[in-house]
């Protein structure tokens, strides 16, 4: 993911999500995901947020390609779930 994604949640919210790259999480097995979010429709700006993906990532399919294909899809529909969910607003 290396441009910005525009995403509507199934409530109706609409937003621009920008990545901003990761680091491994110190002392931790697993990775941060930074990512910038814009409000679209009701211009309440802008907000960072970071997603941790936790454990190794060859657990998870049979290859690393294969995680690294699907990782992007996860962390977006994390994102769409929690502004459903109103854990997360912008």
């Amino acid at each position: 993911m290396t441009t910005p994604i525009q995403l509507v949640t199934r409530l109706g919210e609409c937003f621009e999500v920008n990545p901003q790259g990761k680091d491994r999480g110190q002392n931790r097995d697993g990775v941060l995901h930074y990512f910038h979010l814009t409000d679209l429709v009701k211009g309440r700006g802008s907000r960072k947020v970071c997603l941790y993906r936790g454990g190794p990532r060859d657990g998870y399919v049979p290859s690393i390609a294969e995680f690294d294909r699907r990782i992007d899809t996860v962390l977006l529909n994390t994102i769409r779930r929690r502004f459903d969910s109103g854990e997360l607003n912008v």
